[in-house]
């Protein structure tokens, strides 16, 4: 696989009514241990983070995403394409640890790839409460 520069990740982060828990979500990306990333976020950022807003009205969590990589696509080609709830609260190896295991599993570049994280729920607190969503759910990691 190609060498990787800090223009490979392109993170995609549709916001609406986020302000309680988007201070956390954007904490732990800039903690990224890896920081060859971008992000846009449809409502608030600064600094790496591109600030857009959806000019066509509130339609949605599937829309906002759908309006988000529309204008991905218009953007030059990237390696990875991540996708950020401003709900979540990302590891601060979250990013290496997927752009690893891709690079020692997937040797042909040329044929996309989805990757998906198992992921743990917490609450207000930061509390686990649920470990793992794959086991909550019955879900099997399939190679």
């Amino acid at each position: 696989m190609k060498s990787l520069n800090n223009q490979d990740c392109l993170i995609l982060m549709a916001v609406y009514n986020g302000e309680k828990y988007l201070r956390e979500q954007l904490d732990s990306i800039l903690a990224q241990t890896d920081n060859t990333w971008e992000l846009i976020a449809q409502d608030d950022g600064s600094g790496r983070i591109h600030v857009r807003t959806n000019e066509s009205g509130n339609h949605g969590p599937y829309q906002n995403y759908n309006v988000l990589i529309n204008y991905a696509r218009s953007l030059p080609a990237r390696a990875f394409y991540l996708f950020a709830d401003q709900d979540d609260r990302w590891d601060k190896d979250k990013l290496k640890t997927m752009k690893d295991f891709f690079c020692r599993h997937h040797s042909d570049s040329s044929v996309p790839a989805l990757l998906y994280g198992d992921m743990r729920v917490i609450d207000e607190n930061g509390k686990v409460f649920i470990p793992s969503m794959n086991a909550e759910d019955k879900i099997r990691r399939s190679p």
